[in-house]
């Protein structure tokens, strides 16, 4: 299935979490920017400028982040430029929580939005957290980079709804996570991150439940889970505020019922989320884990795998001239 093709939305940094002082090489063609990190310009017949940029994934001072526009999801259009400068010195979760913040030292075209949402195209992880589900049998999802400094492009991928659960510890009850950062429908489940706004945006018809996390809602498959405390329910309540460090619970008609029958002030919760992955044929079984991705955004399409120049010359969103952004 052909993905639509819109308008920037996203970018990809490179993060420094400890900067150091450079020393160039004045024979290498090659301009350090931050410690591990170089760039070069490229002039190739065309004419072609290919702006490059190289990070050693060796050097443990050195991420990548994704960012968003405007801060959140939905949040539209925003220059690249823009939104390196809103992240720079903002906290990020590599590690350990709390403990360190950006210094932005490169920015990439990354991701696209959606016309009629204003969110990402398919899927995003930021700083840990899971804010948007790649779709299910796309056929493609996105570039990752994991907490153990591996990175991969990921292809299809599927939800199993049987493998997004919230669990009460003390008791082991589960309810279903529906659906992540998406509007609240009846008989749903939804898990609101910092990502998604200031507040739900939700109506008074449902509960919500604020939860204190320990660390971001990450990719972690059963039987573990990433835990939180629950400090608040908010029964006909709506819009509830998200902290920097919290989700909220979001359940409407029957699934309000279990949520409020399970939970209460002060348990400790877990959310446990699995990405299955495919190869593009959305049947072969993949050796890519999604487990602990740290930041990932969507890609349109490979032009080279494992040294092979791919097939494209039948999809327009690549072969129509535009500026492009690939990463390797």
């Amino acid at each position: 299935m052909n993905m639509p093709r819109f308008f920037m939305l996203l970018c990809v940094s490179v993060v420094l979490i400890i900067t150091l002082n450079l020393i160039q090489d004045p024979s290498s063609p090659w301009t350090p920017v931050g410690t591990g990190v170089d760039y070069q310009e490229f002039v190739l017949a065309g004419p072609v400028h290919a702006y490059v940029a190289r990070m050693d994934r060796t050097n443990p001072n050195v991420i990548l982040e994704s960012t968003l526009a405007q801060g959140k999801l939905g949040g539209g259009y925003e220059t690249v430029s823009d939104m390196a400068e809103r992240y720079d010195q903002a906290i990020n979760f590599w590690n350990s929580p709390l403990a360190a913040r950006n210094n932005v030292v490169i920015a990439i075209n990354g991701s696209f939005v959606e016309p009629d949402t204003g969110a990402p195209q398919s899927g995003q992880i930021q700083s840990g957290w899971y804010v948007k589900r790649f779709n299910d049998y796309g056929g493609g999802s996105g570039f990752a980079w994991k907490m153990d400094r591996s990175a991969f492009i990921g292809e299809c991928v599927y939800h199993r709804p049987e493998k997004q659960l919230v669990t009460v510890l003390a008791t082991g009850e589960t309810i279903p996570i529906t659906g992540i950062n998406i509007p609240r429908k009846d008989n749903q489940l939804i898990v609101y991150t910092p990502q998604y706004d200031s507040d739900t945006n939700t109506d008074t018809s449902g509960v919500e439940i604020l939860v204190e996390m320990a660390k971001p809602s990450q990719v972690i498959p059963l039987p573990r889970s990433t835990e939180g405390v629950v400090r608040e329910i908010r029964d006909g309540l709506g819009s509830t505020p998200i902290p920097f460090d919290s989700i909220v619970l979001s359940a409407a008609a029957s699934t309000r019922e279990d949520l409020l029958s399970i939970v209460h002030i002060g348990d400790r919760i877990g959310i446990s989320q699995e990405i299955t992955s495919m190869e593009r044929d959305c049947n072969t079984p993949s050796v890519n884990s999604w487990t602990k991705t740290y930041t990932s955004i969507s890609g349109s399409f490979f032009f080279l795998k494992n040294g092979e120049i791919q097939s494209y010359t039948d999809d327009k969103g690549a072969t129509d001239r535009h500026p492009r952004t690939a990463i390797a």
